[in-house]
């Protein structure tokens, strides 16, 4: 519904008393208040205007953040599209190079992507509302009588600066505003990483030196550093973060687990289960505690960015080297734990965020390398991925070497080894397929496996999107009494809304023996050959890998993520479908015997070469030949080189970032530029 409202419309993420007070003051009455949130302080205000008549024509909507374009396309297109243009634009040079530390000169490059990383980790969520607040104009999902569109927003980090070259046009006058904010103040200010609670706390009291746990002859032989994870003991070895260590030939005693995040703590359960394998472990929850002397080393360390104070102040200048003052603590604190541990090298499968730059940095400067390669089948440019940097890259194929590409990541070489960490073959998969069908009603002869999608604001889908999808697949189940499903969700089932025709129809199905849920954490090739038909909430990796197991698959795609190699290449379709009811069609179709419908066959060879689950065999064969070349004296250029050699005559080898001119890199890059060209938004003409 258009909601309508006279003159002028502010928009703000939390409404508070001080935001309602300046709204007002700035604009009288009349106004209509856009807010996702409104804090208890405000609801009174509201209240006690209300009650005595104060302010008649203010309105407060709910800002309901669409998640959409104009055109129908996912809208995260934009936000990611306007953060990178911003990112990329930050006048980090404009007096040279003098701003970067002499011992870092050479890692220059480095240095730079870390700065802009760290701009859209911090920026990204601010971005939100003004993309959302354009867009809902430009759709017609507000509307009415409208004299100036005002933003209010705190952006955690350059607010002024940001909010001048930020776009904002959604049709009419228009304003962007930077709030004051705290936390953007200080980021001028700050100059020691992490939490400033714990700097003050060996301010005054002395705390004991970090836990590590290593044998003396690993470490003399040299370490594999392997970031903690959630689940990564459940997942090993078919797939996980730990899936690389299974047949390296490495000794476990030669991996230690490095524990740097709040959900992945080095507590009694991770080194009882770290015990059991044989694997090392250290304690990364506060980094710069590895330094000889954490306060006064840490405090030291700013001396190295003293030179690049800024000759001429101002907002960006003196942000750009707080920051950079950051960035030197941690690259330093990196640089004590690799030798304290002797890593050679540091495996890592995350975004890439200014912490884990620091890691790729600090490796290069001691002579290691970063391993790193990507978990999914990303179907957008992502503005993070921009300015990411490893050593030795392993992709699962095509697809993946033109993502890397398009988004300029920074390597020494990048290996084809098929589907790692996400999936995976393992002896008995047959075994466990077929206990999950038998474990199904004896008279259900077609089984649909179920994959939904993660969702939000700064995602591609929301949740009506998923809901949808629920819905429309189990209204087909109930519409079928001889049909069955087995639900494997990307741990988000449970906290879905309570929704009429959803978690009632699912109850029913258990009951009646037609419905079974997994664990989020088993593997879709697995619940994929019980089934005999994926079906995927929006474009989804889970379908692409079961696919790769032999079954096909259908995704609904209600984003309208139109820029996607696949979809581009005439996925549209056939694989994909962009409404209900030619999705419920389709599954219809496949049910009665349509082989084409679902077919991903033209598009398996850049998702996977190899289709034989052994992409973790293929990889822990070039880390053991690197870490035994390590041990044997070689350089880490040498031995990456040694270790990868023997692939070259069978797979696709790219080094220095020179890609290979294949389907992949060309679907990548026609996506990329179309992705570009629509996320442009046309400035309205004035009156």
């Amino acid at each position: 519904m258009t909601r309508r409202g006279g003159g002028v419309h502010v928009w703000a993420l939390r409404l508070t008393p001080g935001l309602l007070a300046l709204a007002l003051l700035r604009h009288g009455a009349g106004i209509v208040l856009h807010v996702e949130s409104v804090s208890r302080g405000a609801r009174i205000c509201l209240d006690f205007l209300a009650r005595f008549g104060v302010m008649p024509g203010l309105q407060v909507h709910d800002v309901g953040l669409p998640v959409t374009d104009e055109h129908g396309r996912a809208l995260s297109l934009r936000l990611e599209w306007r953060l990178l243009t911003l990112a990329d634009a930050l006048p980090l040079d404009d007096d040279g190079e003098s701003w970067i530390p002499d011992r870092y000169r050479g890692e220059a490059d480095g240095i730079r992507r870390a700065m802009r990383s760290y701009y859209c980790a911090y920026n990204r969520e601010a971005l939100i509302l003004p993309v959302f607040a354009e867009c809902a104009y430009r759709t017609g999902r507000v509307g009415g009588d409208v004299r100036l569109v005002e933003c209010l927003v705190r952006f955690p980090c350059l607010g002024d600066w940001t909010a001048a070259h930020l776009p904002f046009d959604p049709g009419p006058a228009a304003r962007l505003v930077a709030l004051p904010s705290t936390r953007a103040a200080l980021s001028l200010l700050r100059v020691l990483p992490e939490s400033p609670r714990q700097w003050i706390r060996r301010l005054f009291r002395r705390v004991p030196r970090p836990e590590i746990q290593l044998d003396p002859e690993a470490r003399r032989q040299g370490v594999v550093l392997q970031q903690n994870i959630a689940w990564i003991f459940e997942q090993y070895p078919a797939g996980g973060h730990l899936y690389w260590h299974d047949g390296s030939g490495l000794d476990p005693a030669r991996v230690v687990l490095y524990c740097n995040r709040r959900d992945a703590p080095l507590d009694d359960a991770t080194r009882k289960r770290a015990g059991t394998m044989g694997l090392g472990w250290a304690d990364a929850a506060f980094l710069p505690d590895h330094l000889a002397r954490p306060l006064i080393d840490g405090v030291g360390c700013l001396g190295l960015a003293a030179s690049a104070f800024p000759r001429r102040l101002g907002k960006v200048a003196l942000w750009r080297w707080t920051t950079l003052c950051q960035l030197t603590v941690l690259i330093e604190s990196y640089r004590a734990l690799i030798r304290q541990v002797n890593a050679k090298a540091a495996y890592q499968s995350w975004v890439f965020l200014p912490q884990t730059l620091a890691l790729a940095l600090a490796l290069r400067l001691e002579g290691g390398v970063f391993l790193w390669n990507f978990w999914s089948i990303h179907p957008l440019p992502v503005a993070l991925h921009h300015f990411g940097m490893a050593d030795l890259v392993f992709s699962w194929g095509p697809y993946h070497r033109g993502f890397y590409h398009v988004h300029r990541l920074d390597y020494r070489t990048m290996v084809d080894v098929g589907i790692v960490m996400g999936d995976g073959h393992q002896d008995g998969d047959a075994q466990r397929a077929a206990g999950y069908r038998a474990a199904l009603a004896p008279h259900v002869r077609f089984v649909l496996t179920v994959l939904d999608t993660s969702y939000g604001p700064e995602a591609s889908n929301s949740l009506g999107h998923v809901v949808d999808f629920y819905r429309s697949v189990l209204g087909l189940l109930r519409a079928h009494p001889d049909w069955g499903c087995i639900i494997k969700s990307k741990s988000i089932y449970d906290s879905l809304p309570r929704t009429t025709g959803l978690q009632d129809v699912v109850a029913s199905l258990e009951a009646e023996g037609r419905c079974l849920r997994v664990q989020f954490d088993e593997r879709v090739s697995v619940v994929a050959r019980a089934g005999d038909l994926a079906v995927c909430s929006s474009i989804n990796s889970a379908g692409f890998l079961a696919a790769v197991a032999g079954r096909p698959a259908l995704h609904l795609d209600l984003a309208g993520i139109d820029v996607h190699p696949v979809a581009r290449d005439g996925g549209v379709g056939q694989v994909i479908f962009r409404d209900v009811a030619g999705f419920e069609a389709a599954i219809e179709a496949v049910a009665g015997g349509d082989t084409r419908l679902g077919d991903h066959s033209p598009w398996l060879d850049l998702i996977d070469p190899f289709r034989d689950g052994e992409g973790r065999s293929r990889v822990a064969a070039i880390i053991g030949a690197y870490m035994r070349g390590r041990e044997d004296g070689k350089t880490a250029e040498a031995a990456i080189a040694d270790a990868v050699e023997p692939w070259r005559s069978r797979t696709v080898v790219c080094d220095n970032g020179i890609p290979a001119s294949d389907k992949g890199d060309v679907l990548w890059r026609q996506a990329y530029e179309r992705g570009r060209e629509v996320s442009m938004v046309e400035r309205s003409r004035g009156p």
